[in-house]
């Protein structure tokens, strides 16, 4: 957010019927990274404590004439992380892809460098023949 901008909150009812008796602005902004993104504001009755700590504030509210009225804010801050969903996905999506295509390509390079055998089964057929007539692996008489 630059500093021409604002964040607008809705008209906050703090004196009258539905207003409690002393009220408490809750006031969370909410921050991505160094941006502030947005502003929220509640009212609410404060805990005992609150007005315990603040007796002149309830006395200003008991008396209608009293002016001027002060108010209790309170501000909460929440950090949020940017993260772009779709991009996440896109990564995670991509890396898987490319794992698979890696043990895909692995796989096929490795039946690719097995060393292959050049007998044919003719060349075996024949290499059993002569191991039977002959009784020699190799085809010498023996």
């Amino acid at each position: 957010m630059h500093a021409a901008e604002r964040i607008l909150t809705p008209w906050l009812t703090i004196i009258g019927k539905r207003a409690p008796k002393a009220p408490l602005i809750t006031v969370t902004l909410t921050s991505v990274g160094s941006e502030l993104r947005s502003a929220h504001a509640a009212v609410s009755a404060p805990d005992d404590a609150y007005l315990a700590y603040h007796p002149a504030l309830v006395q200003e509210y008991a008396h209608a004439d009293r002016w001027p009225k002060h108010v209790l804010i309170l501000y909460k801050w929440e950090q949020r992380n940017d993260v772009d969903a779709e991009s996440g996905l896109f990564v995670l999506l991509l890396s898987g892809a490319g794992l698979v295509g890696e043990g895909f390509w692995g796989r096929c390079e490795a039946s690719l460098l097995q060393p292959r055998s050049h007998l044919t089964r003719d060349a075996v057929r024949s290499a059993r023949h002569v191991r039977r007539t002959d009784g020699d692996w190799r085809g010498q008489g023996g």
